[in-house]
């Protein structure tokens, strides 16, 4: 897959906005269809135990990062994978710890993307008090932010999918 940008700016009544969009160029027909195919994992947990599992990883070099599910101990695992290094955080072995808000897993699960997509993603992450990860059976990750508007009790809903690495 070949990566390319699209950029534009718009302007009306003195206010502007510039977007830049990564467009992909693919050699197969990709379906972005996430419920198409059987869930088998589920977390929904504060975002702000993501932020920090970010904050811990650090791998010099890092291409990808895997997300591992299982329906045991430790639940779920997250890692950042380079030519010569890796770095992993493993979420609480004991489900009574409060990180989770919800979690389900059918059948262990392991999948990697490039780490340019998660980069994509961080800014969202950075202001989202929720986050909800699933994966398919197909290795697509969704992961949904919650992130509150200015009114109380409103909230906006930011997804990324992900597509595995082939």
């Amino acid at each position: 897959m070949d990566e390319a940008s699209l950029a534009f700016r718009l302007e009306s009544e003195g206010v502007v906005t510039e977007c830049e969009i990564t467009t992909l160029e693919v050699s197969r027909a990709t379906d972005f269809t996430f419920r198409a195919f059987k869930l088998i994992g589920r977390a929904v947990l504060k975002s702000q135990y993501l932020r920090d599992c970010f904050a811990e990883l650090e791998a010099p070099g890092a291409t990808e990062f895997s997300i591992h599910m299982l329906p045991r101990a430790p639940f779920l695992s997250i890692q950042l994978q380079g030519d010569s290094t890796s770095c992993k955080v493993d979420f609480p072995t004991e489900m009574s710890v409060d990180v989770f808000s919800e979690f389900e897993c059918t059948q262990e699960a392991r999948f990697s993307y490039p780490i340019s997509h998660l980069t994509l993603s961080q800014k969202a992450l950075d202001k989202a008090q929720q986050t909800a990860l699933r994966l398919n059976e197909e290795g697509m990750l969704s992961m949904q932010h919650v992130i509150p508007a200015g009114e109380e009790g409103v909230s906006n809903w930011v997804e990324f999918l992900f597509l595995p690495k082939a």
